[in-house]
């Protein structure tokens, strides 16, 4: 398609890269005195959704998620002017997080996953506005109203995809 349809765009898609970055943080955090990585799964993760959808071109994506390895160590101005600071409020007292020392081995090996050079380079083809999550949300729902070790009717099984999807378009806009 690259070579015949020069004229379409091609992206890649944000759940699929949270998943595998997820995963190259949990086999970081496994090991010894790297504990405190796990810690910020979720919000890394979340980090990547968010520079993917509010930003409009590919190094303002590369900038916002650059920040992320500021961010971890309590550091909220960059020096990037693409995205010179945090949009957020100084964190106080519950918001405050685990922050990993600079200079540590969590801190320069988890740098080293979230700014590889290979990543950098796909976060500029990161999909904008068009993501797998929504699918696989739905898709997971569908196994909570029909497992897949019961065997229900046709009729039953209508049944509970119809509300699956109810449930689903109810909730979508949270």
């Amino acid at each position: 398609m690259r070579e015949q349809k020069k004229d379409i765009r091609h992206f890649f898609d944000p759940w699929h890269m949270g998943k595998g970055l997820g995963k190259k943080m949990d086999a970081l955090s496994k090991g010894k005195g790297l504990q405190d990585v796990g810690l910020w799964r979720k919000s890394v993760v979340n980090h990547l959704y968010w520079s993917a959808t509010t930003s409009t071109s590919g190094e303002e994506v590369v900038a916002k998620w650059s920040s992320v390895a500021n961010h971890f160590q309590n550091i909220h101005s960059h020096e990037n002017t693409r995205f010179p600071s945090c949009l957020h409020e100084p964190l106080v007292g519950d918001q405050t997080r685990h922050w990993l020392k600079p200079s540590t081995a969590a801190c320069e090996k988890f740098t080293a996953i979230l700014l590889s050079p290979r990543l950098l380079k796909d976060m500029h083809k990161i999909s904008p506005e068009y993501h797998t999550s929504g699918i696989e949300c739905f898709h997971s729902l569908i196994l909570k109203f029909s497992a897949k070790n019961v065997v229900f009717s046709f009729k039953g099984m209508l049944c509970r995809l119809q509300l699956a999807a109810m449930h689903y378009n109810e909730n979508a806009g949270r």
